[in-house]
């Protein structure tokens, strides 16, 4: 059972909200905003766009491209809306003038915006705005007009926009000067970015001088800017087409054109603003005959040469300036990374790059406590402790070191008195590159590689049915490929189980039920795993991002090897420190896709995740804890935690009784679906559809009907509902409300359960209403 999950069981609460709703929204819409308005205002509604041909014979394409880009250049905009009702704006105006920071305060500031009126558009000035927004993407003779429509109190605008055939490229013509400075100019010209035959875009200009800039500064060019480049149109008019000529203008200053080089570097380590960067530092040390280094102890030299790439001698590039950057700062011991370049003399040709280091406090500690409440009526205390070293042996490493224990009971229903605890420690070493038994050269790049140490131990003991013991032990690998795209390669992973002590109660429940006896053998996992994640997230520039991560793990084939010469016998499985272990493969695939039309607002979320297992060899099934589950905060929210399947199987009462239960399979197939809105401040708002089920590759007598066929569709369990967030960016509350309209193991003509909905009753209710409570969104 998750931890962030808890069941409803009669919820007067929701009913009462679902109608305090509708009620709320019916006074809402009786409700006029205008009887608030002064004599002589009027309320601002918003505006309309026409577009009209210029030359009749020529129609215009791409209306809706180019409307939207009319409708960019409008302001104000009116007061917002939700669901048609204006009604930030009526709670602005029910809360009056507040006399203090009360509720009326509240209201009014927080919950509502002061009202937009016709008199503070001048519709004048924005026509002047539409005009340059169509002549800056090639509309160089549109031309535009508008209309107020008035409706008494309230009042709207339309513009008219004449529209010709825009303006394409016919030619861009490079700079022709023989010097060094347009010599490299016209090297970059393969890469343009202004492609003949495409529209005119002063966006797309102002692109091609950064590019430029760029590429001039991993050249040497340090003191170059885009603002010395310029662009002269020649304009046809008998085939509305223009040739670009680029330039540098003839006022650029002489150290723009010329190349400079690094005289030398310095790195200060313990940098604080009273440190006095620009002389010589007294305690130096020459590290690889190029840098130089003050005298703090904290830090050996190495572990920060690393990550600087500037070098004496060299040209000035701005890549290796960035990349030096991007690196200090990915060590995660530093609070500030500044690397700047210097000389008095500006015509010289040389520059000193002085790398300026602010460490974060090296060590913290950290204290969690946690009220959890689970499905089955559990609840209880969780405590962490976690220590932090962010420089354990003096080379950027990070050394984290925690314990967590729970403790768990019912105080009401079939377990009570029972109660459950749980406790372990952790360890995690990460060290900012990769230690690997043969030789590697120097790892170029913005990233960091980084090789990664976990080990631990867990300790579950569950009264009056048994003890559970678990070891961990994972090394490996982490790296950026790009800032969206990340791998990670642990070519070891071992997992330990041990279950002891077991009550009779619980010998006796597991000879009843062969599937659960097999979910806790004792089992030990060895093998190795890679996952591959990219992630269009990191750019938040992007209206429609996709996300994708793939994971595949295989477990027992060196054992098997080892063992048993590759031949292993399930049914005497071979042992490792007296225990069989496991021999498996497993993959995941979980694509997602988010869009937005206005960043940071509105947002349809989507995801598709497919899982497959298979126990081969020394295995008969997959291990308990590498079976897929679904049902929950993050699955299909629906269904309690792991409370769904295999297939079309429902576990008797016997089992479903049993508050430790957890349903799991071979193979996993989800889809969710998700509308993100605002609300107000923190507060988001979602709607939400999910569908999915697991299913067992074998037949197996003991789960009837939980097996993977052609007719897995018609198995796929479906819920719906809404959701509430607190979004503080760094942390989210996400409390969910669904309930099912799907149960696969019904008659297969009676799985759709829309029409028994019954919000009204009680009992309905107590079955079919989850409410998840869970930290940070879904997907």
């Amino acid at each position: 059972m998750p931890r962030s999950q808890f069941s409803i069981f009669n919820l007067h609460f929701s009913f009462f909200i679902f109608h305090f709703s509708l009620l709320t929204i019916f006074f809402l819409s009786s409700c006029s905003n205008t009887k608030y308005l002064q004599n002589g205002e009027k309320l601002y509604t918003g505006v309309s766009v026409e577009l009209i041909a210029q030359n009749p014979s020529s129609p215009i394409h791409k209306k809706a491209r180019i409307k939207k880009l009319v409708e960019s250049a409008i302001v104000p905009k009116p007061n917002a809306k939700l669901l048609g009702l204006r009604m930030k704006l009526w709670f602005y105006n029910i809360a009056g003038t507040p006399k203090g920071k009360g509720l009326r305060y509240f209201l009014r500031n927080k919950m509502g915006e002061p009202p937009v009126f016709l008199s503070k558009v001048d519709p004048g000035q924005v026509l002047k705005y539409i005009d340059a927004k169509l002549y800056n993407n090639g509309f160089f003779h549109g031309f535009s007009e508008y209309k107020i429509i008035d409706t008494g109190k309230k009042a709207s605008i339309h513009y008219i926009a004449h529209i010709h055939p825009p303006y394409t490229i016919a030619k861009v013509v490079f700079p022709t000067d023989d010097d060094i400075l347009n010599n490299t100019i016209r090297k970059t010209a393969d890469k343009t970015l202004l492609l003949s035959g495409a529209q005119y875009n002063l966006e797309n200009l102002n692109k091609e001088r950064s590019r430029i800039d760029e590429a001039l500064k991993d050249e040497g060019f340090f003191y170059f800017n885009p603002d010395y480049l310029k662009f002269f149109l020649d304009t046809n008019e008998h085939n509305n087409t223009v040739k670009l000529s680029l330039a540098v203008k003839p006022d650029a200053p002489d150290q723009a054109r010329l190349v400079y080089h690094i005289e030398n570097v310095y790195v200060y380590p313990d940098y604080s603003l009273k440190t006095d960067s620009t002389a010589p530092p007294k305690d130096t040390l020459m590290v690889d005959s190029a840098y130089y280094i003050s005298g703090d102890k904290n830090f050996h030299p190495n572990s920060i040469m690393r990550a600087v790439f500037v070098k004496k001698n060299d040209v000035y590039q701005r890549k290796n300036h960035n990349m030096t950057l991007s690196r200090l700062m990915g060590l995660s011991v530093f609070k500030y990374v500044s690397v700047r370049f210097y000389n008095p003399d500006t015509l010289s040709g040389y520059l000193s790059g002085y790398v300026l280091l602010t460490p974060l406090p090296r060590r913290s500690f950290r204290t969690e406590l946690d009220l959890l409440s689970k499905s089955n009526n559990f609840v209880g205390p969780s405590l962490s402790l976690s220590y932090r070293n962010r420089n354990a042996f003096h080379g950027a490493e990070l050394l984290s070191m925690g314990l967590h224990g729970s403790f768990e009971t019912q105080f009401y229903g079939q377990y009570k008195g029972l109660f459950s605890y749980e406790i372990g420690p952790q360890v995690d070493f990460v060290i900012p590159r990769f230690i690997v038994p043969f030789p590697l050269k120097k790892i170029t790049g913005f990233f960091i590689p980084q090789t990664r140490i976990t080990g631990g131990y867990d300790y579950l003991k569950r009264v009056q049915y048994f003890n559970l013991y678990s070891l961990k032990f994972t090394y490996g690998y982490k790296w950026k490929e790009t800032i969206a795209k990340e791998h990670e390669l642990n070519p070891v992973n071992i997992i330990f189980t041990q279950l002891t002590n077991p009550s009779q109660q619980f010998q006796q429940l597991m000879l009843t039920n062969p599937v659960l006896k097999k979910s806790f053998e004792e089992k030990f996992i060895a093998g190795l795993t890679y996952s591959y994640t990219y992630n269009q997230q990191v750019l938040p520039a992007k209206r429609l991002q996709f996300f994708f991560k793939g994971n595949a793990e295989f477990a027992g084939n060196a054992l098997s090897l080892l063992t048993s010469g590759g031949k292993p016998n399930p049914e005497q499985p071979a042992k490792i420190a007296g225990s069989p272990y496991a021999q498996f493969a497993r993959f995941e695939l979980d694509f997602r896709t988010y869009y937005s039309r206005e960043l940071k607002k509105n947002k349809l979320a989507g995801r598709l995740y497919a899982g497959l297992g298979r126990a081969y060899g020394n295995s008969t099934v997959l291990p308990y804890i590498r079976q897929f589950f679904s049902g929950g905060a993050n699955s299909v929210r629906a269904f309690r935690a792991r409370s769904l399947g295999p297939g079309s199987y429902y576990p008797p009462d016997s089992i479903r009784a049993n508050f430790f239960l957890e349903q799991g399979g071979d193979i996993k197939l989800e889809a969710n679906a998700e509308y993100r809105f605002y609300i107000s401040g923190l507060f988001r708002g979602a709607l939400f559809a999910d569908a999915g089920n697991t299913w067992l590759v074998k037949d197996n007598p003991q789960v009837p009907g939980g097996t993977f066929s052609s007719k897995f569709i018609s198995e796929i369990a479906a819920g719906t509902g809404l959701g509430l967030r607190i979004d503080a960016n760094f942390f989210v509350l996400r409390l969910d409300l669904a309930f099912p309209i799907r149960k696969p193991w019904l008659a297969p003509g009676e799985r759709w359960v829309i029409n028994n909905l019954s919000f009204g009753r009680a009992d309905w209710r107590r079955d079919n209403l989850i409410l998840n409570i869970a930290i940070g969104y879904p997907f």
